[in-house]
């Protein structure tokens, strides 16, 4: 937002702005960032698991894990209005 600043672009109304991963500090930025949050904590334990399967069943097939991040809504993005 920083850069966006020094070219003289406002946010939203010039330029939306999105993040990736929900960190804290998003929220308290000005304007608060809007973000994907996604569950670490549960990526984590996925990742353990999936590294426990390999290692009890080292032959077995790829395996693909879906996770789904939540959009948080904030006053980074620009609303459209219909």
């Amino acid at each position: 937002m920083h850069v966006s600043q020094s070219l003289r672009r406002h946010v939203p109304q010039d330029i939306s702005i999105i993040g990736f991963d929900g960190i804290d500090p998003g929220q308290h930025m000005q304007p608060p960032l809007t973000t994907m949050h996604v569950d670490k904590v549960g990526m984590g334990r996925i990742a353990v698991e999936l590294l426990k399967n390999r290692a009890q069943n080292p032959e077995a097939g790829r395996v693909t894990a879906l996770v789904q991040p939540r959009l948080v809504e904030r006053e980074s993005v620009e609303t459209i209005q219909s």
